[in-house]
């Protein structure tokens, strides 16, 4: 099982797609540029990986790309039925 940085379990099996989303996350999270690029690379891993949609909805708000933030969240609202709680 895949895990967060404090050891959430993640809906996803793949592990390179896991790898790339905690970077998105951190990147993100200290303010440093690529958090877009991280979770474009888990979703290729993972299309219907929930957290790396809304990861990159919240990349995508960062910077002030309202149009492609909402496109983003609306994906991740799309998959997450899919996904466990």
């Amino acid at each position: 099982m895949q895990t967060d940085r404090y050891e959430l379990p993640l809906s996803v099996d793949s592990g390179s797609a896991a790898h790339a989303y905690r970077d998105g996350v951190d990147r993100l999270l200290s303010a440093n540029p690529g958090a877009d690029a991280c979770f474009n690379q888990a979703l290729s891993e993972a299309p219907h990986f929930a957290l790396a949609r809304i990861g990159l909805a919240r990349a995508h708000a960062s910077i002030g790309d309202m149009v492609a933030a909402r496109e983003a969240a609306g994906a991740a609202r799309a998959v997450a039925t899919a996904t466990t709680r």
